[in-house]
């Protein structure tokens, strides 16, 4: 079936060729006469005039007997709408979300700038109450930690582990 149609359309295709070539032959070649192809631009250009409001009329009598949901108005129709103010919100929070992120850079530096000297002053206070403890607890200071050990960071100063009960 399919492929009988498909040498038929091929077939029909071919006879109109030849047809074409016969006509060609009968009339002979045209010259390039100018009004002639003025008349063929106008031919063509009035056609797809016509098809086009052809096609127009027919959506129109379409709406008309409600066969199809007339055009929508970019002005008044709720979905367009909806799609402009989710394009417009999105682009609130990219802007939003650049000015959160610079105002916790700004927090973070004055933070930096008013509280780190407190902040370091208290680390080096408990740093130094710590050696004096353990000056007091073992009758000399203790030795400073290697870089490599491990087992022994400023946390454990900072924050010591519970004595042994």
């Amino acid at each position: 079936g399919r492929q009988g149609r498909q040498r038929a359309k091929y077939m029909r295709d071919i006879r109109r060729e030849e047809e074409r070539e016969q006509r060609r032959q009968e009339i002979g070649e045209l010259e390039a006469d100018p009004d002639l192809a003025a008349i063929s631009i106008q031919k063509t250009f009035r056609g797809y005039l016509a098809r086009k409001k052809t096609k127009m009329m027919r959506e129109d009598e379409l709406i008309f007997l409600g066969m199809t949901a007339p055009p929508r108005d970019s002005e008044t129709d709720p979905v367009i709408k909806m799609d402009k103010n989710k394009v417009r919100r999105k682009h609130e929070q990219e802007e939003h979300q650049k000015e959160y992120e610079q105002a916790m850079q700004n927090i973070r530096q004055k933070m930096y700038e008013l509280e780190g000297p407190d902040i370091r002053d208290a680390m080096q206070d408990k740093i130094r109450q710590w050696f004096i403890q353990r000056r007091e607890a073992d009758g000399k200071f203790p030795e400073y930690p290697a870089v490599e050990d491990d087992k022994f960071s400023s946390k454990q100063i900072l924050h010591p582990p519970p004595p042994p009960t």
